[in-house]
């Protein structure tokens, strides 16, 4: 029995599968950075890190901390794109979620190598720049290598 799919076969299909992930991946990914983004900027930590005088102040913690915000704000605008684009199930989102995480890995990349520059006391305990470096890797190529050869991600967002 031939259990090859054609492209033809599968016009129109629904969001399922595989592909469910995707859209679970995506809208956690928005949650998470929200709660995080809201956490942060709501805390007295984040004003004590970036007030002149305070005794907690670095100014490369202050840019640094700055960017990072300024950047996953932009981020969370890009998840609500992504999700919008994605249950639409318009024909961009493969191409758009392809660069976004390369986006988001080249930003691992960069934050793995800025880390080390911070001041010791600064430093976050809990992070291992090497397991969040490697896990945006492995993340970014499995995905990656799915919507590229996927014949439902050919299917299914074709509007």
């Amino acid at each position: 029995m031939n259990t090859v799919v054609k492209n033809n076969d599968l016009k129109g299909y629904k969001i399922r599968g595989i592909l469910i992930l995707v859209g679970v991946s995506l809208i956690w990914s928005f949650l998470a950075g929200l709660s995080r983004f809201l956490n942060v900027l709501g805390g007295e930590n984040f004003v004590l890190l970036i007030t002149p005088g305070s005794d907690y102040y670095f100014p490369s913690v202050e840019l640094f901390l700055k960017l990072e915000m300024f950047s996953n704000f932009i981020f969370l605008i890009l998840y609500l794109y992504l999700i919008f684009i994605f249950f639409k199930k318009d024909k961009r989102f493969p191409k758009f979620y392809i660069i976004f995480l390369l986006i988001t890995l080249f930003f691992s990349i960069v934050e793995y190598i800025l880390i080390p520059t911070l001041p010791l006391n600064f430093k976050m305990i809990d992070y291992d720049p090497w397991q969040e470096l490697g896990k945006s890797i492995i993340f970014s190529l499995i995905w990656i290598f799915y919507i590229l050869k996927s014949e439902r991600v050919k299917a299914t967002f074709i509007n």
